[in-house]
């Protein structure tokens, strides 16, 4: 199994790649990378107002949460 099956569904049966295909597939991805990273800047300034507006239960929850999601 690939790390890259979206990319690798881009490559011709011969090999070869199209020029105008991997350009607006290169173009989407971009898209998606940079919503993500904007997704987890937002995530982790939550992150941040909730250790210092939480409460210790509060907290441990969140840590509890992030420790589960790591293992994923």
């Amino acid at each position: 199994m690939s790390d890259t099956p979206r990319t690798n569904d881009q490559i011709g049966y011969d090999g070869s790649t199209m020029t105008l295909i991997r350009i607006e597939f290169a173009k989407q991805l971009e898209r998606e990378l940079n919503a993500a990273r904007k997704r987890i800047k937002r995530l982790y300034r939550e992150i941040e107002l909730l250790r210092f507006y939480g409460n210790k239960d509060c907290t441990a929850m969140a840590d509890e949460a992030l420790a589960k999601e790591a293992k994923l």
